[in-house]
């Protein structure tokens, strides 16, 4: 989990940072960011909610992140609270991975239609 002193940290090494209202950054990101891969929504006034999750064994997770980062803004433009609208899309892609839709080659795409 991250800490005030570790994100006040990142906050100085990406200026741009305190800029945003949520960065969603994929498993490389965020090692390259924090070292770690928590479900954590960090607040800048020094506040985090913890969010769990359970990890499902599948190789069709490709636009997982780009999927996350589309449901949190789709929340919010519902009128849904950040913490809430982080809780919808995480479940959300949790369900389309579970799903588990397995078309092509490789690693293939989530199913963004499993609750339709």
């Amino acid at each position: 989990m991250l800490g005030a002193l570790t994100c006040g940290l990142l906050f100085k090494l990406y200026p741009k940072l305190p800029l945003a209202t949520l960065i969603t950054p994929n498993l490389y990101e965020l090692a390259r960011l924090t070292d770690t891969a928590s479900d954590l929504l960090y607040f800048v006034d020094d506040t985090f909610s913890w969010f769990e999750g359970k990890r499902y064994e599948s190789s069709n997770t490709h636009g997982t992140g780009c999927t996350l980062s589309c449901a949190i803004a789709s929340n919010l433009a519902l009128g849904y609270t950040l913490s809430e609208s982080v809780k919808h899309s995480k479940d959300y892609v949790a369900g389309a991975i579970r799903d588990g839709l397995n078309i092509g080659q490789g690693n293939g795409p989530l199913n963004h239609c499993y609750n339709l």
